[in-house]
């Protein structure tokens, strides 16, 4: 990466004569020795100052604030006694002409006196042998001193920047001449903090976003953060240079620049490690835990979605009471399927958006309460503000439904401590009717005993934007056992059995190990037998609170 560039014009041929544009520099005043001489040696007294007041302390006349005839009148502008004034008139331009525009200027515009400048020093500087671009320590340039820049850190360091990369985008006539003359740029030695000057419009990520290699060596960059701005912008970048950096004591830099430019190969001239590009295999998705009863679950899920697609009016009041509230949030970041666009339209979610209670989001509390929708016409309101949807067919390529037994869920004859019922998890997907878009959904609802066998206590849903379903096919590297197949799995004995049986009623009714292993043993060791009795026993109030009690 150390190549100093080449004195021979080695750069394509421009295109097109520049701008002779003049700039503006944002109200900087000249400083240093030479500024004193280009001051006026009088200044004129501010108009109806304390100097042009009359003896009575009026304000004089305009014509006695007028200088005597022969009274130090000021010289033509452009005469040879009032030059240095008019420079230093000029809002700051130096030698080279060389300004920047003020506040919320994002393009600058530079002189032809400018332009030859950077042309000259980005001649001498690029190597057409390495195919190099050096722009280390461009404070010290000759040709750059001679616009007035004094480095990227100094004052209007950063526009005069976005100057050199508009002279750099105009000597390429295609994106792919850029690519194949300019591999790698040097940045060493220019005080850089951070890359923020380096950055934004006329940046260099936008003027050169296929570079292979950078050089940011000798910099004062102390921490992965400061290289932020680049993430996810040099998606081609091999080689990246940081010694003589604060940042290269950090044990763990390499494996966070990979993070941020997966292409990389080296870091400082080492190889990257391999173990660094070994991506740990991603957690299994285990097939569902699904402790239905009676088929009540397969019931209500296999009736509710397509009552939500086609009657919601009808189905609210079926499976809704007064007590019943529903919800849901919309999750806009949450990761996308390779066949969605990676940019999403304008007005993707407002359909969702202005009922959303997404908690990560909303501060007001009064929001937070008035999304929480209760009791059959506010929960009928909230549906029908929900675009049509059609929920994928059923199949286990398109869902995933788990359920499990709670205790002390409210019932309607309000039985003290509460009644068993079922924790319904769902995750599946739907197309919109009208505008067809896919999405995908995450819906969590909580069931107890109803006039029509449920009725939903809670509903609590989250959009997302399509996922896919490939999490939820089964694992190619194992057999899928069919309904009638001979178990391949090992025998257990009868002990080892009984232990599973009793730690599964564990977790379905949630007694402690004791009484899980009591209500087997009761029911002769039969688990459907044990569940049953569990339940009926415990809607009689006849478990007692220490069956769950959990002993550590």
């Amino acid at each position: 990466m150390a190549v100093r560039g080449s004195r021979r014009s080695n750069l394509p041929p421009q295109r097109g004569p520049r701008s002779a544009r003049d700039l503006t520099m944002r109200d900087a005043p000249p400083s240093g020795p030479a500024a004193d001489h280009r001051r006026p040696a009088t200044r004129r007294p501010a108009r109806g100052g304390p100097d042009n007041r009359a003896p009575d302390g009026r304000p004089a006349p305009a014509a006695d604030r007028r200088p005597a005839p022969g009274t130090d009148r000021r010289p033509a502008r452009g005469g040879p006694d009032n030059r240095a004034a008019d420079r230093s008139r000029g809002r700051g331009r130096g030698r080279a002409g060389v300004s920047f525009g003020g506040r919320g200027t994002s393009e600058p515009n530079q002189t032809p006196e400018i332009t030859a400048n950077i042309e000259a020093a980005l001649t001498r500087r690029y190597n057409k042998d390495t195919k190099i671009l050096d722009l280390s320590s461009l404070g010290q340039d000759s040709d750059l001193k001679k616009a007035e820049f004094h480095g990227l850190t100094e004052s209007h360091g950063t526009k005069f920047f976005k100057c050199i990369m508009k002279v750099c985008d105009g000597f390429f006539k295609t994106p792919e001449d850029k690519e194949n003359l300019i591999a790698g740029i040097i940045l060493a030695n220019n005080g850089l903090k951070d890359l923020t000057p380096l950055t934004g419009y006329l940046g260099l990520d936008r003027t050169f976003p296929d570079l292979k290699a950078v050089d940011l060596s000798g910099n004062r960059i102390s921490k992965i953060e400061d290289l932020s701005r680049w993430k996810y912008k040099f998606k081609r970048l091999e080689h990246l240079v940081l010694s003589g950096n604060p940042i290269e004591s950090d044990l763990k830099l390499a494996r966070s620049l990979v993070e941020q430019f997966p292409a990389l190969v080296t870091v400082n001239n080492l190889p990257i490690p391999a173990e660094i590009y070994i991506k740990p295999n991603p957690p299994k998705v285990l097939p569902p835990i699904f402790g239905d009863i009676n088929g009540l679950v397969e019931k209500f899920v296999t009736t509710f979605f397509p009552g939500f697609d086609n009657h919601r009016a009808a189905m609210v009041p079926y499976y809704y009471d007064a007590t019943s509230k529903f919800s849901y949030c919309v999750d806009t970041k949450s990761l996308r399927a390779p066949s969605e666009p990676k940019v999403l339209q304008k007005g993707e979610w407002k359909d969702y958006t202005h009922n959303s209670r997404n908690l990560h989001i909303l501060n007001n509390p009064h929001t937070k309460v008035r999304r929480l929708h209760q009791g059959v016409d506010d929960i009928t309101k909230a549906f029908n503000d929900i675009p049509t949807t059609k929920h994928a067919a059923f199949d286990n390529t398109k869902w995933l439904v788990e359920c499990s037994m709670i205790p002390n869920v409210p019932d309607l004859a309000g039985t003290k401590g509460g009644v068993n019922g079922f924790r319904v998890l769902v995750h599946g997907e739907y197309q919109e009717i009208e505008t067809g878009k896919s999405r995908s959904f995450d819906r969590t609802f909580i069931l107890a005993p109803g006039p029509n066998e449920v009725r939903i206590i809670n509903d609590m849903m989250t959009i997302r934007g399509y996922g896919g379903s490939e999490a939820f096919q089964p694992d190619a590297s194992e057999p899928v056992v069919q309904t009638h197949a001979v178990q391949t799995a090992p025998v257990l004995s009868e002990e080892e059995q009984k232990q599973k049986w009793v730690l599964e009623l564990s977790r379905i009714s949630g007694m402690n190990f004791e009484y899980s292993q009591m209500c087997m043993e009761q029911c002769d060791w039969v688990p459907d037998d044990a569940l049953a009795s569990f339940t009926e026993k415990h809607q009689q109030g006849q478990v007692p609170t220490e069956a769950f009690v959990q002993i550590v």
